[in-house]
């Protein structure tokens, strides 16, 4: 679907599952609008090439292919989440050295989450994994809280640079080709951290203060 509209406007699509979901392009003739996706929102796709307007979220919004920035694209600081929710394909996350105004999820099935540039993000938001592979792709990474949950993930092909990362439960595997760079606190709460025979992990602060099981692995 193109949207070529000039005013302030609400996209609202509803719960859609990815066989009903839709592409939605918002073109450079729609002016600079201000754009709001609808909580509860799912598309097929979001490319925002040529488009000069702001976008924010309007509670929690899932996308099951690319989202694709434009360098007259802002994204604005809100505090939602925009959620990768593919199911056996790679997205691709392009942003035009543009900042990530709302925080981001990777929570699909099967499904990898690639960097096409670099991801810089508000410090005051957070990327979650859950369930899928994160590529860095080697590009440039900044994000804010690194929060790790139950489910299959990884890291891959780079370093994800953040000022913090919570651990509550699953399991991290950091690959050969992963590293993860934290300026503040690794805080550890539950699950198991699997660091790859050449990975690196790097951290202001290592914290374990509960008594849930935790382990690490190393050289797996």
């Amino acid at each position: 679907m193109i949207y070529n509209g000039t005013i302030a406007s609400t996209v609202n699509t509803g719960p859609m599952t990815a066989a009903q979901a839709l592409n939605f392009f918002f073109p450079s003739s729609g002016g600079t609008y201000a754009l709001t996706l609808a909580a509860s929102s799912n598309f097929a796709s979001l490319n925002f090439t040529g488009f000069s307007g702001s976008f924010t979220l309007g509670g929690a919004v899932s996308v099951y292919g690319d989202v694709t920035l434009a360098s007259t694209t802002t994204s604005t600081s809100v505090a939602q989440t925009l959620t990768f929710a593919g199911t056996s394909v790679t997205q691709n996350l392009t942003t035009a050295s543009r900042t990530i105004g709302c925080s981001l999820a990777i929570s699909g099935t099967s499904n990898t989450v690639r960097l096409i540039d670099s991801l810089t993000q508000n410090t005051a938001r957070s990327l979650t994994l859950t369930s899928g592979t994160f590529d860095i792709n080697s590009q440039t990474t900044s994000i804010g809280a690194l929060t790790i949950t139950s489910g299959t993930k990884s890291i891959t092909n780079g370093t994800i640079n953040c000022v913090s990362v919570s651990h509550t439960s699953g399991n991290l595997p950091i690959t050969s080709t992963g590293t993860v760079v934290s300026t503040g606190t690794y805080t550890f709460s539950a699950g198991t951290l699997t660091l790859g025979a050449s990975s690196t992990l790097t951290v202001g602060a290592f914290s374990t203060t509960t008594t849930s099981v935790r382990s690490i692995a190393f050289g797996t």
